[in-house]
């Protein structure tokens, strides 16, 4: 009877610890991002390019700049920055 009654304990609290896991990845994957903002993000990540390990450029463009790093070991550099050609925004309108 006491060997029933083990296994009988034994099935319980497994199903009671993996329900509570399963609940806990579920929670997880529904609350564990962060929020994400319904306002219209100013800065975009147009382009990165790594030309070696650590090593490599990146194209930003925020609001009509847009910028142009560089970035290694040491840290982030700024390149370029310029003004958004309207012209060209107009062609690629056109053209899709």
């Amino acid at each position: 009877m006491f060997e029933d009654y083990n296994l009988v304990k034994f099935v319980v609290v497994f199903t009671i610890i993996v329900g509570s896991l399963f609940g806990i990845y579920l929670y997880i994957n529904k609350f564990g991002s962060f929020p994400v903002s319904n306002l219209k993000s100013n800065i975009k990540i147009i382009e990165v390019r790594h030309i070696g390990k650590d090593k490599g450029f990146i194209l930003a463009q925020v609001k009509n700049k847009s910028y142009f790093f560089s970035f290694d070991n040491s840290g982030i550099k700024l390149i370029e920055k310029f003004e958004k050609d309207v012209d060209e925004e107009n062609r690629k309108k056109d053209n899709h």
